[in-house]
């Protein structure tokens, strides 16, 4: 079985059986970590190559970002980004992001390291995690890896985008878990602890046409997809670290969970915020 990563939110599934669809749904838990997204029910399907285990369902039912009516021109990513991200939980900070995002001809590559300390059992307990994804500039996801470690513990988990299905591996020590899952060519990577990867779901926001857009979205630590929605809420004043500013307002909704994004002038993305969660992440 994988070892689980760490996660604010853990997932819990309903009963299934070999060729029976699998709901998983977000629930919130007591602290151990930073936060999970909890996407709006739907049912998941894939398969897991292990132990001669083989689970199969019908096409995974998520939708797409809808495309401007009339428009040829699709969003493109471009420019590089680096920066750090201050995470805090009910109001206490508790680690640290830096990341980089650097564009390379038609490639794109998204990498940090985050530093969490969080109290478990009545002791400090300290996690590295490292992520690193590559999309294209059509934020078409290419590969995927993180890594965790606490003290002697280490999990990793690698995806590879392949369309049709993509395959994904998790380690932890010795134990190797490979599964299988079908999902959309352009499906966002929204993963536990990392919250860099909300500046690519900003940019994939078309500001020109406004309203609710829906995307395709996909949780590799919890091996879980779904849809999310982003949807426009105007200019708000809003505290960030020492400072007030007027910050455009996205509000990510996963069906479980609302996660309020604010950018500046140049859709930087400066302040995240899940209330739900007790989570607060700010850009120095």
């Amino acid at each position: 079985m994988r070892a689980p990563f760490l996660a604010l939110v853990r997932p819990r599934s309903a009963p299934s059986q070999a060729g029976t669809p699998i709901e998983k749904r977000f629930l919130r838990r007591d602290f151990g970590g930073a936060v999970s997204i909890g996407f709006r029910r739907r049912t998941v399907c894939w398969s897991v190559v292990i132990g001669l285990a083989l689970w199969l369902c019908g096409g995974l039912t998520v939708t797409a970002q809808n495309k401007k009516s009339g428009s040829a021109v699709p969003l493109l990513y471009s420019g590089n980004e680096s920066g750090m991200f201050r995470i805090y939980f009910s109001g206490a900070e508790i680690g640290q992001e830096k990341f980089q995002i650097i564009e390379s001809g038609p490639s794109v590559k998204a990498s940090a390291e985050t530093r969490l300390t969080i109290e478990r059992d009545k002791e400090k307990v300290s996690f590295l995690i490292r992520p690193v994804l590559e999309f294209n500039r059509f934020f078409e996801p290419v590969s995927y890896e993180i890594g965790q470690e606490s003290g002697p513990n280490k999990t990793k988990a690698r995806v590879t985008f392949r369309g049709a299905m993509s395959d994904a591996v998790y380690e932890s020590g010795k134990e190797i878990d490979a599964r299988q899952i079908d999902l959309k060519k352009d499906v966002l990577v929204l993963d536990d602890n990392v919250f860099h990867q909300y500046i690519i779901l900003a940019k994939r926001y078309d500001f020109a046409k406004g309203g609710i857009q829906e995307f395709s979205a996909f949780v590799p630590q919890q091996f879980i997809a779904g849809g999310v929605s982003v949807s426009d809420k105007g200019m708000e004043a809003v505290q960030v670290l020492s400072q007030n500013l007027k910050l455009q307002h996205l509000l990510v909704d996963t069906g479980e969970l609302q996660i309020s994004l604010w950018l500046d002038d140049r859709h930087n993305l400066r302040k995240l915020a899940v209330p739900k969660s007790g989570v607060e992440v700010v850009r120095e």
